[in-house]
């Protein structure tokens, strides 16, 4: 990792992107500890990355014995909310890649966010040392849509075991005023096509709060939690995005959201052939999904 004055000298160098935020790579560490580092760096114009990752636990022939990655879903899960460089270090043939997969298009071309993930500042200014192993990180995602951007937040959120309320005065960017928003857990097996939206999505405003938890870890494995935060547009629906990746709204993937009277049309690019799948809620609190397939130029649309 980088010092301070390495990340303010790239100030001077235009062809520095991205600077690493993390410890080196060891199997096991806590290299994924990211989210204060990437404060600076971030508001220096640069991407934060971490160091590469093991997909799977062991490795074989591995250099470093037998060593033990516990967490490789929260490995992946940081890397790709850094936005910068997503690294994988698996032997050949010993990749995950339906892990993998998570944080990209069936090209590989990496769904980000807008901007990277980096500490909460309101329970980033409340932690002692007691809670010092506790994360709250924000980032968001904007999506072109008719009279501006539509704003999507994710809260990832990492071995948070004791309470701690999310309001909307407490995400970044400040949401838009008259805004109505929602939100869900990542994977949450009620989150599915057919079912009722009322267990998944949950009303978000100054007097509903997130409160945010996970479980608490034990000496190996780190719990961690995504909550995604959804407008509610014009026409009553709210779009959950590809719930199959972990930044579920990337303006990558996202070109245009667009309500309409009854519903809602969304434009969607990626690489030829790839079937993209996107969830809906409806204003009847009814969860829609639909897909398209990705033509010869590279887009598609969805209307529901």
């Amino acid at each position: 990792m980088g010092l301070p004055s390495d990340f303010m000298t790239a100030l001077t160098l235009p062809s520095v992107t991205n600077a690493r935020a993390s410890e080196d790579n060891f199997p096991g560490s806590g290299h994924w500890f990211i989210g204060h580092t990437s404060m600076l760096i971030s508001a220096l114009g640069l991407n934060p990355f971490k160091d590469n990752f093991w997909t799977n636990s062991t490795q074989p022939d591995s250099t470093y014995g037998s060593s033990i990655e516990w967490n490789p879903a929260l490995q992946a899960v940081v890397s790709v909310f850094s936005a910068g460089p997503v690294g994988i270090s698996d032997s050949i043939g010993a990749t995950d890649a339906t892990l993998i997969m998570r944080t990209c298009m069936a090209d590989g071309t990496l769904l980000k966010p807008s901007k990277a993930a980096t500490s909460f500042d309101p329970y980033f200014l409340t932690q002692t040392w007691s809670d010092s192993q506790s994360h709250i990180w924000n980032t968001h995602s904007w999506i072109p849509s008719q009279s501006g951007s539509l704003l999507f937040f994710e809260l990832l959120c990492i071995n948070m075991y004791t309470v701690f309320n999310v309001l909307p005065h407490h995400v970044w960017p400040v949401a838009p005023t008259g805004m109505k928003y929602a939100y869900f857990t990542w994977g949450d097996p009620q989150c599915t096509n057919g079912a009722s939206a009322t267990p998944c999505l949950q009303p978000f405003s100054e007097t509903t709060p997130i409160g945010v938890q996970t479980d608490r870890s034990n000496a190996t494995i780190v719990p961690f939690k995504i909550i995604v935060i959804a407008p509610v547009l014009s026409s009553g629906w709210t779009v959950l995005g590809e719930v199959d990746k972990f930044v579920t709204t990337s303006p990558k993937r996202f070109a245009q959201i667009l309500p309409t009277a009854t519903g809602v049309s969304v434009d969607v690019v990626g690489s030829p052939s790839e079937v993209v799948s996107v969830l809906f809620a409806s204003p009847q609190q009814k969860l829609v999904q639909a897909s398209v397939t990705i033509s010869g130029d590279g887009t598609g649309s969805i209307t529901v």
